[in-house]
């Protein structure tokens, strides 16, 4: 009978503890992805939307705004990421204001316990 409380009682144990397994473990999020993700999706509303803006050089595009845009941000909000997040655009100005085909991007990932490392 004794025997019998024991394994009902290793069974609640295990049954209790998961059998040993960290579901968070098994769901590790590629933080890299998503920032190469945001500076894609950021780098294409810019070339999409404020290409022919002129005499200003920086644009701050942020999940937030690419949302309200209704582009698709499903990967950030499962990897719980700040809708605060962004991509800053660095754009090349000619003489008259205009735009030159360069542009550099920062992006600025913040993420549940993650967050971009600064340059």
């Amino acid at each position: 009978m004794k025997k019998i409380g024991f394994m009902a009682f290793l069974f609640s144990v295990l049954l209790l503890s998961g059998c040993g397994i960290n579901n968070d473990d098994t769901k590790k999020v590629d933080y890299t992805k998503l920032e190469t993700d945001l500076v894609a999706k950021g780098s294409k509303y810019y070339e999409d939307n404020m290409r022919t803006t002129y005499k200003i050089s920086q644009f701050k595009i942020s999940l937030a705004a690419l949302e309200a845009d209704q582009k698709d941000i499903t990967e950030f909000t499962n990897a719980k990421c700040d809708k605060e997040s962004y991509v800053l655009v660095n754009v090349t100005l000619d003489e008259e204001g205009k735009h030159e085909d360069k542009y550099t991007t920062e992006v600025h990932l913040t993420c549940d316990n993650y967050t971009s490392p600064t340059k």
